[in-house]
């Protein structure tokens, strides 16, 4: 793992979100200029790293070494984007309650979207299957 590399990775999870340094930092529990150290290169502490997976949907792994393919293909990008929507900042009562709580909301919010997407998954899956089978009985028998 390198520093820089982390960095980018960093930066372009922040920048999917939609969000600033200072408002980054805030829901990861840092300041702004923690995260700019991080995004030029600084290794964030293992508490902060964790921080930042959770809240960014991404696993510790592609974090820390940009591996797993996680950002990548279409049904991530649909969890991601759903991932960006619900936040606990979206909902009014969660985004009142301390930093760690929130946190745990996200938690589950990435919980329930990775088992979304692995319904939609086996759902395609079906529909694949079902379109195979009337393929199949709709071809003139010889």
């Amino acid at each position: 793992m390198r520093g820089a590399d982390l960095g980018k990775r960093i930066r372009l999870l922040r920048k999917r979100l939609g969000l600033t340094q200072a408002e980054f930092g805030k829901q990861v529990g840092t300041t702004k200029l923690s995260v700019a150290r991080y995004e030029v290169g600084r290794i964030p502490r293992v508490e902060v790293l964790d921080r930042i997976a959770l809240r960014a949907g991404v696993s510790l792994t592609w974090l820390l070494h940009g591996t797993e393919n996680e950002v990548a293909g279409s049904q991530q990008k649909t969890a991601d984007f759903i991932a960006r929507r619900l936040t606990p900042q979206s909902f009014v009562k969660v985004s009142r309650l301390p930093h760690e709580y929130q946190v745990e909301y996200q938690g589950r919010i990435n919980e329930a979207v990775e088992q979304l997407r692995h319904q939609l998954e086996e759902y395609a899956e079906l529909l694949e299957a079902r379109f195979r089978q009337k393929k199949a009985m709709s071809k003139p028998s010889r």
